[in-house]
């Protein structure tokens, strides 16, 4: 986790994210629906596709900043992925559209970060984090837009005029880390939690949900809570971090 530096945010969303591909996962094979399994599965796999792909944007932050954006980029487009399929499944956002994603973990994000009284972007700075991050998905074809992670105007977003550029011109992706992907993975988390765990009843009935969740809540005690019971205390983990676990 090194890698991570001083940033503990990105490297607790990380750690949720992996910790739900797990939880998830065992949570599926205790399920005895073919279609709901392979649906939660599909919610679930590009999670730690998103994790590695973010850390090794973080490994070419500095020498290779093209790559470190592209595969930056290509770690938001894996959280997209979830939300995707559930609207596929299941009517419950409007429209699948990249925006009304976007709007949708944003606004879920809002509400944890109110839930805990912590800091949040208001709704006009959200709107305009929204159309930053629609820009940030089409990195490699976008005409050029502006950023600055504390006024959101100048500099470039823009993958030619990276690859043109002095390496020290090209901010670096850690200035996205946190208006961006951290905002979206929580929101993306706060989503799975009630849609897959908390209403798992509405997905698959409540006597296979009560029985699938009793089992994992059983292997979870066991073979995981432990080692995150240690890890929260030793990083001193935030309220609302807690709060995104699967199974507190």
């Amino acid at each position: 986790m090194e890698r991570y530096g001083e940033d503990e945010e990105s490297k607790i969303v990380d750690t949720l994210l992996t910790l739900y591909a797990g939880c998830m996962d065992l949570i599926r094979s205790f399920l005895e629906n073919p279609n709901v399994e392979t649906t939660m599965s599909a919610c679930y796999s590009t999670l730690p596709r998103s994790v590695s792909t973010y850390q090794a944007a973080l490994d070419m932050d500095k020498t290779n900043p093209f790559s470190s954006f592209s595969l930056l980029r290509d770690s938001l487009l894996y959280l997209l992925v979830p939300v995707n399929v559930t609207c596929l499944e299941e009517d419950i956002f409007p429209t699948t559209q990249r925006d009304a994603v976007l709007k949708t973990l944003f606004s879920n994000y809002r509400n944890l970060m109110k839930q805990h009284g912590e800091k949040s972007m208001n709704e006009q700075v959200t709107n305009q984090i929204i159309g930053l991050s629609s820009h940030f998905l089409d990195y490699s074809t976008n005409s050029t837009h502006p950023f600055n992670p504390d006024t959101l105007d100048g500099g470039y977003l823009n993958a030619q005029r990276h690859i043109t550029s002095p390496l020290e011109k090209v901010p670096s992706i850690v200035e996205f880390v946190s208006v961006i992907r951290n905002p979206l993975a929580m929101g993306l988390l706060s989503l799975l939690k009630e849609y897959w765990l908390l209403n798992l009843s509405d997905r698959v009935g409540q006597e296979s949900a009560d029985k699938a969740l009793s089992t994992f809540k059983k292997e979870y005690a066991l073979e995981i809570q432990p080692n995150m019971t240690k890890l929260i205390s030793d990083a001193n983990w935030p309220p609302w971090a807690i709060s995104l676990l699967p199974y507190e």
